[in-house]
């Protein structure tokens, strides 16, 4: 479970590093798995595999679930537009792509 930190709990959450992250097998005898940003640099040392490939493939993610979302907005807004039946066009549908960027601090 994930404990409310000022990191945590800020408005917009936005990776800190330079992507893409990396995971590798630190070779030690306790089996740590180092995490690295693109520079190579370590963002952080998780003792399971399992969670280590998750976070890099979430982080890796990032950037293209932001455009896709963004694309989305754009895409709800230009059929609201055309359409004169608001109730399947309109905006309310849209707005949980719209509060989610606001979320990660990219904006709609």
């Amino acid at each position: 479970m994930l404990r409310k930190t000022a990191t945590t709990t800020q408005s917009a959450i936005k990776p800190a590093t330079p992507l893409p992250f990396s995971a590798n097998e630190r070779g030690n005898t306790f089996h740590d798995y180092t995490i690295k940003d693109a520079n190579g640099r370590s963002v952080c040392i998780i003792k399971s595999s399992i969670n280590a490939a998750y976070i890099v493939h979430a982080g890796n993610a990032y950037p293209e679930l932001v455009a896709a979302l963004r694309d989305l907005v754009d895409l709800a807004t230009v059929l609201a537009a055309c359409s004169s039946d608001r109730a399947h066009h309109g905006d309310d549908g849209i707005n949980p792509a719209r509060a989610l960027l606001a979320k990660l601090g990219e904006g709609a």
